[in-house]
C-alpha cells in the first residue's frame, strides 16, 4: 500500500499565518504538520508517497524533498479539483488499495489496524471515524454494524448523531474509474453513491484526532500534541532539532534573552530582554519585543485568542483579535 497526502489547501481560516506558509508546513512544536503525518505513514510501514499540493507548492515539493528513505512525489494542481479529483488525477501513481490522508491533520489512528479492518470487511471505501460533542462543522456519519448509512456534511444541529468523519479513508484504486470528471469531492460526489450500494465502511477511533482548521485550532495543538509526536519523527537530510526546556519546546535558533513560560519558540525567533512570553507560539522568524500571553507571533503579526482554556474545549465565547505590524 502507498498513500496519498492532500496538501493543497489555502488554509483561509488560518490568515494570516497561512500567508506566506502552506496549511501542512505551520509547525506543531516546532515541527511542521506535513512531518507529522509523514512520520506516520512511515511508523506504519508506508514509505511510498504522494503529495497533492496546490498552494505554494513549491514549499511542499521542497519539504517532500528532504524526507529520508521515502519515495515521494509532488502533483501540482493548476486548478482546485476537490478532495477526490486530485486523487483521481494522481492515480497513476497510486496503488490498488492505498490510504488517502490530510496534511493539516494530526491524530493517533492505527493505520495497519484499519487497513486491516478495510481488507476484511470488503469495502471499497473505509472511512475514520471519531466521535465530537459538537458535529456542526464535521461530516457526520451514521452506521450499522461497520457500514456506513448516511453522511450530513456538516449539519445545523447537532441532533444528527456524534460520529464525524475524520478525513483519513482506505481506497480501493478501483472506484475512482466510476466517476466521470475530474473535479470531484469525496463527501459531496463520491461517499453518497457509494454508501447507497453499501460499499463505504467505518473504522472507529477513540485516541487523538484533531484538525487544524481554524487558529484556535492550530494554536491549542501545540500545547495538546506531544513536543516529540505520536510517531517516531521522520528522518530529514538535514536534521532540524528542537529542544525542550521544561514546560516549552525552544528551537535551537532562536534568540531568547526574555522569560518563556509554556511556549513554542521556532527557529530564528527571538524574545527580547526583559519580555515575557507566556502560553504563546512564536513562528519561525517571528519577533517578541513586550509581554505577551496567548498568542501566535509571526514576523509581521500578532494573534491574540482571549479568552482561552488550554486543558480544554475553547470557549465558544472566545475572541480573537488580530494586530497587523
Amino acid at each position: 500500500m502507498n498513500a496519498i497526502i492532500l496538501a493543497g489547501g489555502r488554509g483561509v481560516r488560518l490568515m494570516p499565518l497561512t500567508a506566506e506558509t502552506p496549511k501542512p508546513l505551520l509547525p506543531v512544536c516546532n515541527v511542521p504538520m506535513l512531518d507529522h503525518v509523514t512520520s506516520q505513514l512511515k511508523f506504519y510501514g508506508v514509505d511510498d508517497i504522494v503529495y497533492a499540493a496546490a498552494y505554494r507548492s513549491a514549499q511542499i515539493a521542497r519539504r517532500a524533498a528532504k524526507y529520508v528513505d521515502i519515495k515521494t512525489r509532488v502533483r501540482v494542481e493548476s486548478r482546485p479539483l476537490g478532495t477526490a479529483g486530485c486523487v483521481k488525477a494522481a492515480s497513476k501513481y497510486l496503488s490498488d488499495v492505498f490510504f488517502v490522508l490530510s496534511g493539516d491533520c494530526l491524530n493517533d489512528i492505527d493505520l495497519a489496524s484499519m487497513a486491516r479492518s478495510h481488507i476484511g470487511s470488503g469495502a471499497d471505501v473505509t472511512i475514520a471515524a471519531v466521535k465530537r460533542a459538537d458535529t456542526r462543522k464535521y461530516g457526520v456519519i451514521s452506521t450499522d454494524g461497520d457500514k456506513v448509512t448516511s453522511l450530513i456534511e456538516k449539519p445545523f444541529s447537532n441532533s444528527y448523531g456524534n460520529t464525524v468523519n475524520a478525513g483519513i479513508y482506505v481506497v480501493n484504486k478501483r472506484i475512482l474509474s466510476e466517476f466521470d470528471g475530474d473535479e470531484l469531492d469525496f463527501a459531496k460526489d463520491v461517499f453518497p453513491v457509494l454508501i447507497r450500494q453499501g460499499r463505504v465502511g467505518v473504522y472507529r477511533h477513540d485516541g487523538f484526532w484533531s484538525d487544524v482548521g481554524a487558529i484556535e485550532d492550530y494554536f491549542r495543538a501545540n500545547f495538546i500534541v506531544p513536543a516529540e509526536g505520536f510517531f517516531p519523527r521522520v528522518r530529514l537530510k538535514k536534521e532540524e532539532p528542537s529542544l525542550t526546556f521544561g514546560s516549552s519546546v525552544i528551537s535551537p535558533d532562536a534568540r531568547v534573552s526574555g522569560t518563556v513560560n509554556r511556549s513554542i519558540i521556532g527557529a530564528g525567533a527571538s524574545v527580547g530582554k526583559g519580555v515575557s512570553v507566556s502560553d504563546c507560539v512564536v513562528l519561525p522568524g517571528g519577533k517578541v519585543t513586550s509581554d505577551v500571553r496567548y498568542s501566535v507571533i509571526g514576523k509581521n503579526f500578532e494573534v491574540n485568542l482571549l479568552p482561552i482554556t488550554l486543558s480544554g474545549d475553547f470557549s465558544t465565547d472566545s475572541a480573537t483579535h488580530f494586530n497587523i505590524f
